[in-house]
Order: C-alpha cells, then structure tokens, then sequence
C-alpha cells in the first residue's frame, strides 16, 4: 500500500477539523466452563468409560475441551460472566429464594430490579444476563434470560437511568499539552522519550493500552520484537499477537504512518525512544532500569501532565486517547467503517466513543 495513502489518516487527526474530500486508506491490520474450572458433568463428553484405557483417553479429551471452549471468550469476558452468577447467588441467599436452577423468571425479574435499585447501568445488567444465560446452556438447562418480560425490563432501565461514559477525551491538542508537559513531571530525558512514545503510538493507533503495556504479570503488553519502525515507508509497526477483538489469536499487524515536521510523529516518537531503550528485556517499553512501564504508571504521569496546565484530571483515564483518536477520526470526515476498523473494535460499541464537541 503507498505511504501517502497510508499517512491519509495521521494527516486527518492532526487537521484543525475540516473534512477532507477523500476517504483514507485502510491500515494494515491484518472457564468455558460452567465458571469453576471444570467442564459442566452433564456433558456426554464427561460420562464415565467403560475400561481403564478409555478414561484416560476421555480424561484427556475433556481437558481439550476445557481448552479450546475457554478460548472461545476472552479471559476477562469469562471473568465478568462469573461475575454475573455470583451477584445472583449472593441476591438469592440474601432473599431465601433457593438455590434453583435453571433460575425461575420470577428470581431473574426480582434481581434485575434489585440491580436497578442498587443503581447499576444496564449494561451491567445485560452483561450478567449473558453470563447467565452462558451457564445455563453450558449445563444443558433451559435459558430464561430471553424471555420478553427480562429484555423489556432492561430495556426499560436503558430508558429510565441509563448511564453516559463520562470519560473525556484526549485531542490533538491536549495531546501536545500533555506531552510538552512531560518534562516538567517525568524524572529523566529517557522517561519523557518512553512516554512520550507510548501517548503518540496509543493516539494515532487507536490503541488499548494494555496492547502496549503491562496491565498484570499474565499481560506483558507489546513484545520488543513485535515493535518496529520501518525507514523505507516511514512507518512503525505494532504487531499485537493478542487482542480483546481477536479470539482466534490469528495476530494483527498495525502500520502507523509518519507524519513529518510535527512535533507528535509517532514514529519520529519511537526511533527517539529506540535509540536510548535500555537492552536485555522482552518486552518494548521499559523504563532505564528494565523494568517494565505498567498502565499505572502511564495512568499517574498522565494525570500528572494534566495537572500541571490547571487541568481538572478526574474524566481522564488510558482509554481518553482512545476515545480521542475516535472523535477526532469523525470530526474529520473519516467514516464510520474506517473508525471501527481502525479501532479494531468487533461491535458498534465504537459509536460510543464519539464524542460530540461540548463532551470533549
């Protein structure tokens, strides 16, 4: 694909918001269980076997099982649906209503209106009606959650009491604000080059922090080997072996183009931080001792940046360059479909992050 048509879209987020004619081009990208760890017993996969050497071969069949229906969510999906048979467990000791299963209408009625009281958002309620419904069918037992009364009653809070994402958004120039700022609040050169790096890449990559970062120990953030900046098309590349969107773990590669002269060139912002990146360690972006830079951190200079210029931190969170990238996207004539592929995002959820101009 040509560099100038693969620049179309870091050209659009730094314009001062008039629409261009011409559309950019699209970037490179290229406990399934019963939630307690084990596949749910009524299974025909799961009866016991009638010799010694089938067990074993039936043993280890469950487990592959196990393996690749786990796989079919992601991890913190899984977590969130358990989340969700948790919360009605704990409401229906709390009430006497029995340990029922599959849960009676009744029981599903009465804990959504105790959610609705306890002022959760709807998509919570409809997050844990799919976990329930999840374990339902993983144990084979008629699902209730889509009966019309359950879905026009969280309909009914979308209607009543539903939630905004208050979270602002990070623009171009709050983007440069931030990281002049940078220098004021960070304790080296080499810190400000690191931070520097990640905002720019997050920015104009419409990336997730977590794809770039360490979020925990099982979530290593961007391999060193997987981050690239290519001279001949002056672009960096992001290859993310792993994503929220991607449950297949096919891999997507994201090819961020230059733009030259400005002083938020992510890929001018990366060569910078190359040169000086410490040796030895897996992961791209360490700090000079090697260890590795965390979401935290990014989060507590980030807010530091902010405060710094008088501003009011509290709206602003990692995801503000996300929601950012989204907004500025749309405010300049990029489409829709570009948005969603450019995000990545695997749903219309993206719309949400569209913010209008009083909500910036």
């Amino acid at each position: 694909m040509p560099p100038k048509r693969r620049a179309a879209l870091n050209h659009r987020l730094v314009r001062s918001g008039k629409t261009a004619r011409r559309e950019p081009s699209v970037r490179q990208a290229t406990s399934a269980t019963d939630f307690s760890g084990t596949i749910p017993q009524c299974s025909s996969i799961s009866q016991p076997a009638s010799h010694t050497t089938s067990r074993q071969s039936l043993a280890g069949l469950t487990i592959e099982a196990e393996r690749i229906l786990q796989r079919s969510l992601a991890a913190n999906t899984w977590a969130t649906y358990q989340a969700g048979t948790q919360a009605l467990q704990a409401f229906r000791a709390s009430q006497n209503l029995g340990d029922v299963w599959p849960v009676p209408i009744t029981h599903l009625v009465h804990f959504i209106a105790h959610l609705s009281v306890s002022g959760h958002a709807p998509s919570t309620v409809r997050t844990y009606m799919a976990g329930i419904s999840t374990y339902h069918r993983l144990h084979s037992m008629e699902d209730r959650t889509s009966h019309f009364v359950i879905t026009k009653m969280i309909t009914g809070m979308q209607k009543c009491h539903g939630r905004q994402d208050h979270r602002k958004s990070i623009i171009i120039d709050l983007l440069k604000v931030i990281v002049n700022n940078l220098q004021f609040v960070c304790s080296s050169t080499y810190e400000v080059r690191l931070f520097k790096a990640v905002y720019c890449l997050a920015f104009f990559g419409f990336f997730r922090l977590s794809e770039l970062v360490q979020t925990k120990l099982s979530q290593p953030g961007c391999a060193f080997l997987d981050l690239e900046v290519q001279d001949t098309t002056k672009t960096v590349t992001v290859a993310l072996r792993h994503s929220k969107t991607d449950r297949q773990s096919h891999g997507i590669v994201v090819s961020i183009s230059a733009i030259p002269g400005h002083h938020l060139c992510p890929v001018a912002a990366v060569k910078a931080y190359l040169t000086v990146r410490s040796q030895g360690q897996t992961q791209a972006f360490v700090h000079f001792d090697k260890s590795p830079l965390t979401r935290y951190q990014l989060q507590a200079v980030l807010k530091r940046a902010l405060a710094h210029s008088g501003i009011c931190t509290a709206a602003y969170s990692s995801h503000s360059f996300r929601i950012g990238a989204a907004t500025t996207a749309a405010g300049n004539g990029v489409s829709s479909d570009l948005i969603q592929h450019f995000g990545r995002w695997g749903s219309e959820c993206y719309k949400s992050y569209i913010r209008m101009p009083a909500n910036v």
